[in-house]
């Protein structure tokens, strides 16, 4: 399979680095990426085993919201 990405790599390092895992909103605050799922999706596709829970959380207008999670169970050597 091919190398990774620049910034598949750099959500590969967060996710090995970081047991808190990474949501959509994390991702691009501390990454500056709007692609996580695509990237989740690709890093699947390498043999990674990135899973993801659901959370409930409050937005900025107060409203109830759901989101995802990212965490690496499968930590493995970066490609």
């Amino acid at each position: 399979m091919s190398k990774l990405k620049p910034t598949e790599q750099r959500v590969l390092d967060y996710l090995n680095q970081n047991k808190d895992g990474l949501t959509v909103l994390d991702c691009i605050r501390k990454l500056k990426t709007t692609e996580l799922r695509k990237i989740v999706s690709t890093l699947n596709r390498h043999g990674f085993n990135v899973a993801s829970v659901w959370e409930s959380g409050i937005n900025s207008f107060g409203e109830n919201t759901h989101y995802k999670r990212y965490f690496l169970i499968t930590k493995g050597a970066t490609k």
